[in-house]
């Protein structure tokens, strides 16, 4: 401390006031108060000291004075500060030097990019702070720790930037382990949404939705091929013109939504909800052949013209529907109930009506297509 600030000091604090007696009590991050001897402790009139221990492990000063290292405490030129973001970190050129090397060992060893220091002599990186901070951590420790909530992937994205290949290793692993694809919330699709002109169309073909709120917004002629939608809450949007095909829909709350033209092939939609969907921007009604469609509610919904050949429609609910000129041929129609349907020139050829339950209907059942 004496060789740093230039003093004759006998007296070390913490932040907090606390006097250290025993270096092993420092930590990486520790801010300390050096006093003379009989000087009480007045925070902020010696001023911290402005090194952090990055090198507390190999250069302990025990408190009769010697160093258990053998070697010499680090000189002031050996200090350096990186504003990383407009925070500003402390650290030895030994802690950057440390193992392989790096654009930051890089930059120092060469001397260059000068004109990236402001007045001080500070190193200006235009980069996240977040995401630095654990790198820099893994440099003075060699583990990689990340703090609660931080994303592997944004590490991973700073480490392949500094040319730090061991760091990439281990978070390469962590992503890997984690399962960091998280699923996209409300707030990130709108923000995706937002950016979109007119005439663009929005491709989120195998995305992870799961569980996400689309209720109420517009979301025509959208790509959701092959995405994980399970659970996904679409109460009263307009999906007029989406696809949807071989898309993970179970027990997804689809009740009220517009689905005029949706494309539904071969979709995965046991157990969800479609009750009172309407046909409002097209009279064309949704595509949902070879569908898995097992338990799912369509009650009151209007689904004229709707294609579901050979969709498996097991114990479907299709009560009080609008099912005119739709064509269910081929389809499982196991256990399904259809009570009090419209079906004007229904298409039921080689359907397995097993067990339907068709009750009271409001058009008679001739007028529609059966095979026996």
């Amino acid at each position: 401390v004496n060789t740093e600030l230039d003093c004759s000091s006998q007296m070390i604090y913490t932040s907090v006031g606390t006097r250290i007696d025993d270096s092993r009590l420092v930590r990486d991050g520790d801010a300390l108060y050096a006093a003379l001897a009989g000087e009480p402790f007045m925070k902020g009139v010696s001023g911290p000291l402005a090194a952090t221990c990055d090198t507390v492990s190999t250069q302990i000063i025990d408190t009769d004075g010697t160093n258990r290292s053998g070697t010499p405490m680090g000189t002031r030129d050996d200090w350096i500060a990186f504003n990383v973001g407009g925070q500003v970190f402390v650290t030895t050129k030994t802690t950057i030097q440390r193992g392989e090397s790096t654009m930051l060992s890089r930059l120092i060893e060469e001397d260059m990019w000068q004109s990236t220091r402001d007045r001080n002599g500070t190193v200006m990186l235009d980069r996240s702070p977040k995401y630095f901070e654990p790198l820099l951590n893994f440099l003075r420790h060699g583990e990689m720790v990340l703090g609660e909530g931080l994303n592997p992937r944004g590490v991973l994205a700073e480490a392949r930037f500094f040319g730090m290949n061991d760091a990439c290793k281990i978070l390469e692993q962590m992503c890997k382990d984690c399962h960091v694809d998280a699923p996209m919330n409300r707030n990130s699709f709108m923000d995706k949404l937002m950016t979109l002109q007119p005439s663009d169309s929005l491709r989120c073909r195998g995305m992870n939705f799961q569980g996400t709120d689309f209720s109420r917004l517009d979301l025509s002629n959208i790509d959701f091929d092959l995405c994980d939608m399970r659970r996904c809450i679409f109460e009263r949007s307009i999906l007029s013109g989406c696809s949807f095909q071989q898309a993970q829909l179970c027990d997804a709350v689809l009740d009220g939504a517009d689905l005029s033209a949706a494309n539904f092939r071969g979709a995965e939609m046991q157990g969800a909800s479609m009750r009172h969907c309407v046909l409002l921007t097209s009279s064309e009604g949704p595509l949902m052949a070879a569908a898995d469609m097992r338990g799912v509610d369509f009650d009151e919904s209007e689904l004229s013209g709707s294609v579901m050949r050979a969709a498996n429609l097991r114990h479907a609910t299709m009560t009080n529907c609008i099912l005119n000129h739709a064509d269910l041929a081929g389809a499982d129609l196991e256990g399904a109930v259809f009570s009090n349907s419209t079906m004007n020139q229904t298409n039921f050829r080689g359907a397995n009506t097993k067990d339907t339950v068709f009750g009271v209907m409001q058009s008679p059942l001739h007028m529609s297509s059966f095979t026996t």
